[in-house]
């Protein structure tokens, strides 16, 4: 006795019918006209498959428009990025230049006050470098404050850019979605069983394009012999 397959022919008479979930609506996601149906009732299809494809001339426009916009943004923000830490640098240069001048104006005023108390200067000396101690101290003042507000306006402007260039990002991506959606694919392996639209009539999204039907849920009523 030897294993093997047993194999059984059986000729019946019915009607094949589908279970539930053997017949797939494909519908469209996007709004357009149908520029290229690529399937017929009875072509097999495979999962990714391309079924049909809406104009997307209006939205590739609009992507253009956007990836633009994206540019823009992205060059101001690097614009933000050079030129405010240049402009920083060069005020705490400003301020620091600014601090050693007051400190020698201070100690010199200091000198020359001691000096005319000894009647070794005159007064006016004394009373020049006691001007130019104050003129250095508000110039050391106004400094400070040119570096605090460089420093206040870099992060504003930076909050500013990198928010505008999410928000084209964010723009490019819906395109990009909205895109995606011309391309109507098969979500499964199957048989076309209707095409319900045609090259060049006019769809809405979630309008029924065509259906598919599986052969694995497929089965055969047969009639009694």
């Amino acid at each position: 006795v030897k294993m093997g397959e047993v194999r059984k022919v059986l000729q019946a008479t019915g009607i094949v019918k589908a279970q539930v979930g053997a017949i797939v609506r494909i519908g469209a996601r996007a709004t357009g006209t149908i520029k290229e149906m690529r399937v017929r009732v009875g072509d097999p299809v495979t999962a990714g498959q391309t079924i049909a494809l809406i104009d997307d001339r209006e939205l590739q426009a609009q992507r253009d428009q956007a990836e633009a916009t994206m540019e823009k943004a992205q060059a101001e923000r690097q614009r933000v990025l050079d030129v405010y830490p240049r402009r920083i640098a060069e005020s705490d240069a400003q301020l620091k230049l600014a601090e050693a001048q007051y400190d020698y104006a201070k100690a010199n005023s200091a000198r020359q006050s001691q000096l005319l108390k000894q009647n070794l200067v005159a007064r006016d000396t004394q009373e020049a470098a006691m001007r130019e101690e104050l003129v250095t101290f508000s110039t050391g003042r106004a400094r400070k404050a040119t570096l605090e507000l460089a420093k206040t306006e870099f992060v504003k402007e930076k909050i500013k850019a990198d928010k505008a260039v999410e928000e084209a990002e964010a723009g490019l991506a819906t395109i990009e979605t909205r895109i995606s959606y011309t391309k109507i694919v098969s979500p499964i392996d199957g048989v076309v069983s209707l095409v319900s639209t045609q090259q060049g009539e006019t769809v809405v999204a979630g309008l029924q394009v065509a259906n598919l039907i599986t052969a694995q849920l497929l089965f055969l009523e047969a009639e009694d012999p």
